[in-house]
């Protein structure tokens, strides 16, 4: 049986960890066996019976270890999943039985889809992409690697979310919108419209920070 390990320690690897030992009883296709972080010291105080294996930077991946990264920040995410890749790591998805999943999507490789959450017809999502609690994916949408959702965010039919895009909580992206490679849409927002790329936009229609207040965020 294969070996699986959460990359991130703090509290959404925590949280992931309780959704793939959901998954782990109900298929076990695999064992969770610890976590990988950079701080030693992360699980201290908390009721984690599992151990921190080493830091992400210097364990070296075997063929019996599957990986997931739960680490929320995407830019971090996609670059630790891609450095541990490069090592040869297989990265597997955790995906909580109490999900609705598509017979007709596509999912690539290190996503986490969290209790709760939906993914509708012919949607398609790439590499270490999260959906948080509730967050839905509406049909022929494309979120592309590292797109993040934080819960109850909604992405509309034919909307996409570039790379390491991401929502913040109750935000959503109208039809066929786009939002840029880096881009945020905060918390109770709604973007009517393309978001271009590194660009935060908060409200409702959601406009952009303005940079000063940007660079603060």
């Amino acid at each position: 049986m294969a070996k699986l390990i959460i990359i991130g320690a703090g509290g959404f690897g925590r949280e992931v960890l309780e959704w793939a030992l959901d998954q782990q009883a109900e298929s076990s296709v695999w064992k969770v066996i610890g976590f990988l972080d950079s701080n030693p010291h992360a699980l201290n105080h908390f009721d984690c019976d599992l151990p921190i294996l080493g830091s992400p930077e210097s364990f070296a991946p075997s063929p019996s270890h599957l990986f997931v990264c739960a680490i929320g920040n995407p830019a971090v995410r996609l670059r630790i999943a891609e450095m541990l890749s490069a090592l040869g790591a297989a990265f597997t998805n955790v995906i909580h039985p109490s999900a609705y999943v598509s017979r007709r999507c596509r999912i690539g490789v290190g996503c986490i889809i969290c209790p709760g959450a939906i993914i509708s017809a012919n949607a398609t999502l790439g590499n270490h992409v999260v959906l948080n609690m509730h967050g839905t994916v509406a049909h022929d949408s494309v979120l592309a690697h590292g797109a993040t959702l934080a819960c109850h965010a909604d992405v509309t039919g034919a909307a996409v979310l570039e790379r390491g895009a991401m929502l913040g909580s109750h935000a959503s992206v109208m039809p066929r919108v786009r939002v840029g490679t880096f881009g945020m849409v905060g918390a109770g927002s709604v973007a009517y419209k393309d978001v271009p790329p590194h660009t935060t936009v908060v409200g409702v229609p959601a406009r952009p920070v303005p940079s000063d207040k940007h660079s603060r965020l």
